[in-house]
């Protein structure tokens, strides 16, 4: 059994490891395309996510509601693209 303040140290010290992150990369699926106004079709993005950068390596989060059994799939493929992006910096 694990004493309760060997588990209090152990889990301050991931959460503390989980904070000390760097955002790399938003992840994003593609939800469609739209023509623009210069009548350019382009694709439609939705964000589902953030890679991050801690101490270990890359980890993603992904947004609790996503669900990839609602995009768009007229290939029938068993599989979906993430797609990486560099956040912007506003």
């Amino acid at each position: 059994m694990v004493s309760p303040t060997l588990y209090k140290k152990n889990f301050y010290s991931f959460t503390k490891e989980l904070f000390i992150t760097t955002k790399k990369y938003d992840v994003a699926v593609k939800t469609g395309t739209y023509i623009d106004k210069q009548g350019i079709e382009k694709g439609q993005y939705e964000n589902i996510g953030t890679v991050l950068e801690g101490d270990k390596g890359l980890f993603m989060v992904l947004r609790r509601t996503f669900n990839p059994a609602g995009l768009p799939n007229p290939q029938n493929k068993d599989s979906i693209l993430l797609s990486f992006f560099e956040p912007k910096t506003n």
